[in-house]
């Protein structure tokens, strides 16, 4: 599908459809602390859009090879998800997956050389299931792409990035 790309000059007053023309929008920006597991970001989601873009990046790990989690709000039951990815110089597709989780164990990646996350959720701030597909950055597997559930009607305002191993420094 191609659609005009909006072009504005400087000072020029924009329209109500001007702005709706804008793909993304900004909803918020998180700075990563220094040597932390967990980061958590509040007020991410509203009413105000029903589908967001996630992406970390910037960010070092402590350890060599860790993945990074992703939790909406304090709920930590009824996970979904499945991970296809290949690990160099394999050609083979290999899979994980599971039915039954505390956290979406597979969000993304990290290592010391850098990594993150690039995830789309589907409705977290409606009262229905909500969805996430990802891909997964970490400098030792390439190909990597998943998808998951929370399977309830939580209206989650806020979610959580974490670590299976280790610590992530910086990074938004």
């Amino acid at each position: 599908l191609m659609a005009t790309y909006p072009v504005f000059s400087v000072n020029e007053v924009l329209t109500a459809d001007d702005m709706n023309a804008v793909g993304l929008w900004l909803v918020k920006t998180q700075t990563v602390g220094s040597a932390v597991s967990t980061v958590t970001v509040t007020s991410a989601f509203s009413s105000d859009f029903d589908n967001y873009k996630i992406i970390y990046s910037g960010g070092t790990g402590s350890a060599a090879q860790m993945d990074l989690t992703f939790q909406l709000g304090s709920t930590n039951t009824n996970y979904t998800y499945a991970l296809f990815y290949i690990v160099p110089p394999s050609t083979t597709i290999s899979q994980l997956s599971s039915s039954s989780e505390t956290k979406w164990p597979y969000a993304g990646g990290m290592t010391t050389n850098g990594g993150g996350i690039e995830m789309d959720v589907f409705s977290p701030n409606l009262a229905k299931y909500t969805y996430m597909r990802n891909t997964y950055l970490r400098d030792d597997v390439l190909g990597a792409t998943g998808t998951g559930s929370q399977k309830s009607t939580t209206q989650f305002t806020s979610f959580v990035i974490g670590t299976n191993t280790g610590t992530l420094t910086g990074g938004t």
